[in-house]
C-alpha cells in the first residue's frame, strides 16, 4: 500500500502516535509519506525524516480561534495517489479525500468556542463521508463514540520493554508538563515556578529531577530542575508525571509504566472529560496544583502505575484496520 499520513501540528502527542503507526506500517512493507513539519518529526522520530514531506497544518487551538486552521487542505494537494490516508484529529481531509481515516480522541470543533458556521461544516463532513474513526477505546467522548464507523482500539504502544519500576535508593525523577498551548495548566505551572524562585515552595527538594516544559525553564531554578526533552532517556527516568491530561502524555504513561497525577483544568472540555475518564475508571489522583501533585509524587510507593492495566494493543488494532479497509476497497 502506499499511505499518507497528515499529522495535526498541536504539540508532540499527535506526531508520536503517527511515527509509531508509521513506522510499523514501513516495516511491513508499505511506502508511507509522513504529512508533518521536518523539525518535529526529527525530535521526535529521526529515523523516519527520509519519510517526511515538510508540511505544518497550523491547526492548533490558537490557529482555530484565529480562523487559520482548515487553510492547510487547500495546499496540500488531492492525495489520490494514495491507497490510503490517515489524517491525525483533522477532518477537513474529507474534503480532499472523503474515504481517509480519522484518527484521534476528540474533534476541534467540539472542543473550542469557533463560530457556528466551523461547527456545521465540520458536522456536514462527518456526515457526508461516514469515515471510519479510529480512537482509543478509554478516551473517546460519546459524540466519536456514537459514530457509525467508531473503531475502538487500546493505546498505542512503541515497541520497547515495559518499563517496570523498582524501589531505588536514589530520589524520585518526576515531569511537570502542560502541552502546547495555553491553559490553565499554564498559569499554574508559571505560579508554582515563582513560588519555588522567591522561597515559597521547598518540595522540590524531595526529588532528585524535576523535568519542565523547555519555554518554563529557567537557568535560576534550583539545579535539581531540568529542561524536559520528551526523549527516551527521559521516559525511561521517569518515576511519576503530574500534567494535563493530554492523551499523548496520559499514552506515554500507560505504555511504560509511569504512574501518572493528573491536573484538574475546568475551562477545557476535553481535560475535563479525560479527568473524569482518570478517576472513574483508574482510580487516578487530580490536584489542582503542582506543588498538590508533588506532595501526592512523594509519598506514592513505587508499584503498579496508574494506567499499568490498561490495553496496550492499540498499535496491532489500528494496523488491522488499515489493511481491512484497503483490502475491502
Amino acid at each position: 500500500m502506499k499511505i499518507g499520513i497528515v499529522v495535526c501540528n498541536n504539540g508532540y502527542g499527535h506526531i508520536r502516535r503517527q511515527s509509531i503507526i508509521a513506522r510499523e506500517l514501513i516495516n511491513r512493507g508499505n511506502d508511507v509519506v509522513i504529512y508533518a513539519p521536518l523539525c518535529s518529526l526529527g525530535k521526535v522520530s529521526s529515523d523516519l525524516v527520509d519519510y517526511c514531506c515538510d508540511f505544518n497544518t497550523n491547526s492548533s487551538s490558537f490557529d482555530w480561534m484565529q480562523g487559520n486552521a482548515r487553510k492547510w487542505v487547500n495546499v496540500i494537494g488531492s492525495l489520490s495517489e494514495f491507497d490510503v490516508v490517515i489524517s491525525d484529529n483533522l477532518i477537513d481531509v474529507l474534503t480532499v479525500r472523503p474515504d481517509a481515516i480519522i484518527s484521534g480522541s476528540f474533534f476541534w470543533h467540539k472542543i473550542l468556542g469557533i463560530p457556528r458556521s466551523l461547527i456545521d461544516g465540520q458536522e456536514k463532513l462527518l456526515l457526508d463521508c461516514e469515515p471510519t474513526i479510529i480512537s482509543n477505546e478509554y478516551f473517546s467522548p460519546a459524540y466519536i463514540r456514537s459514530r457509525k464507523n467508531f473503531k475502538p482500539i487500546g493505546f498505542i504502544k512503541k515497541e520497547i520493554a515495559k518499563r517496570c519500576h523498582i524501589n531505588r535508593n536514589d530520589k524520585k525523577s518526576v515531569l511537570l508538563t502542560i502541552g502546547a498551548g495555553r491553559s490553565d495548566s499554564e498559569t499554574l505551572m508559571k505560579s508554582y515556578i515563582t513560588d519555588v524562585l522567591d522561597g515559597l515552595s521547598l518540595n522540590f527538594e524531595n526529588f532528585g529531577k524535576i523535568y519542565i516544559e523547555s519555554r518554563m525553564y529557567s537557568s535560576r531554578l534550583p539545579k535539581n530542575f531540568v529542561s524536559a526533552k520528551f526523549d527516551e532517556n527521559m521516559f525511561d527516568d521517569l518515576d511519576a508525571v503530574i500534567g494535563r491530561p493530554g492523551i499523548g502524555i496520559i499514552t506515554e504513561c500507560a505504555t511504560r509504566n509511569i504512574d501518572y497525577i493528573s491536573i484538574r483544568e475546568n475551562s477545557n472540555s476535553e481535560m475535563v472529560f479525560n479527568n473524569n475518564i482518570l478517576s472513574q475508571h483508574f482510580d487516578a489522583v487530580i490536584v489542582s496544583t503542582f506543588e498538590e501533585g508533588l506532595a501526592f509524587a512523594n509519598r506514592r510507593l513505587l508499584g503498579d502505575a496508574l494506567l499499568s492495566k490498561a490495553s496496550a494493543n492499540g498499535l496491532n488494532e489500528f494496523i488491522s484496520i488499515v489493511e481491512g479497509i484497503y483490502e475491502s476497497s
